[in-house]
């Protein structure tokens, strides 16, 4: 058995380590060879990939070296506690990640007007830096938890057995690291289809844009304006499809990710409850069996962002090697990004898409002046 689970994380922590660095160099990349800044998503999804690679580097790997010399830890009493510590630190900070990519979804749908007035990168980095911090601080406890007993072994102070020390800490773990992070992601995520479900079918993103600007009244002239502009612009109808269409796949990327690290840690979550409370209701082998699973979610996140965004990886490809292009492609719009100006007098956020910013007064709209707007990449 510690064999297998030797072989076990040692491949999930190679598939880890590969598939997040191939993440990391498809999004830095493929942003370079669309000539684009990164997105906020793509942001916090860079510091999932972190926290990823230190599950697979400090977790599996720390731990994979602690089975090999099992009973016997080979070093001080600091050591064994610090090890522990640094097995926590990814395995808090990887949910509470989602979560702020959760409620990064949420500002930018269902208070758009608000997250594009906002710096588009403050948000993302105040998000990441508390998901940061917490994690290192709810992981103290494993400093105090674990020790070097006079057997040479790094154990728990609790022991094997049943103890109300141990039932409350291993609560507190599944509480704070899995259940409390569903439950938070679960909200944002079904305020964020409601509101995606609510603007479906015709003008979808501009009933999105107009969510938070419901207190804010035009006059009737003014907005008589610029509803037979949008009548009137074929461009604007094809933008605003576009625009909700990578909103959506924006928001079923994130969701796909948050429903694997659910499913795959929720197994793992119950059965380490009941392990600690009834130790000899779970078969040994059935409760490795089921670690396993948990330790999949680090090495299929990068994967499914690869599957909801292949334009991106061979755009990538593309770029580290220059022989393989072979011609023009044939999703070449996914080049372009969306731009968008507020305007201060009327009010209202109007889309651009094109490769570079657009500056004002080249587009149909006339709702806005040079003096009086501000584009900003939206997606």
């Amino acid at each position: 058995m510690i064999f297998f689970m030797i072989v076990h994380m040692s491949v999930v922590m190679s598939f880890a380590v590969i598939g997040n660095l191939l993440l990391m160099l498809v999004i830095m990349r493929g942003n370079a060879a669309a000539k684009q800044r990164i997105s906020p998503v793509q942001l916090l999804l860079l510091h999932n990939c972190i926290a990823d690679l230190l599950f697979a580097l400090l977790s599996l790997g720390s731990e994979v070296m602690v089975i090999a010399t099992y009973p016997e830890f080979l070093g001080p009493d600091f050591l064994c506690r610090l090890t522990r510590y640094a097995q926590m630190v990814p395995m808090f900070a990887s949910p509470f990640l989602l979560v702020a990519i959760s409620a990064d979804r949420y500002q930018a749908i269902c208070r758009p007007l608000a997250h594009y007035r906002s710096d588009r990168y403050r948000r993302p980095n105040c998000l990441a830096s508390v998901a940061w911090m917490l994690a290192m601080a709810l992981s103290l406890p494993q400093m105090f938890v674990w020790h070097k007993t006079a057997d040479n072994e790094c154990a728990t102070v609790y022991g094997r057995g049943v103890s109300t020390l141990k039932s409350a800490y291993v609560i507190y773990f599944n509480t704070i690291a899995w259940l409390i992070p569903s439950i938070m992601a679960g909200t944002f995520y079904y305020h964020v289809c409601r509101a995606v479900w609510r603007a479906s079918g015709s003008n979808g993103s501009h009933r999105l844009m107009s969510t938070s600007t419901n207190k804010e009244h035009l006059d009737v002239q003014t907005q008589s304006y610029i509803d037979c502009l949008r009548k009137q612009s074929f461009m604007y109808q094809r933008q605003s499809s576009e625009f909700d269409r990578k909103r959506i796949q924006t928001v079923r990327l994130t969701m796909t990710i948050i429903a694997c690290n659910f499913f795959l840690w929720a197994p793992f979550c119950i059965a380490n409850v009941i392990q600690a409370v009834k130790p000899g209701m779970l078969n040994p082998r059935v409760f490795t069996y089921i670690v396993i699973l948990g330790n999949l979610n680090s090495c299929i996140n990068p994967w499914i962002f690869i599957f909801f965004n292949t334009n991106m990886f061979r755009r990538a490809l593309r770029n580290l090697f220059p022989s393989w292009k072979s011609g023009p492609s044939t999703h070449s719009n996914d080049n372009e990004s969306f731009y968008g100006c507020f305007g201060s007098a009327t009010r209202q956020l109007v889309l651009f898409k094109t490769s570079t910013a657009l500056p004002c007064g080249t587009s149909d709209f006339g709702s806005c002046s040079k003096s009086d707007c501000d584009y900003r990449q939206m997606i």
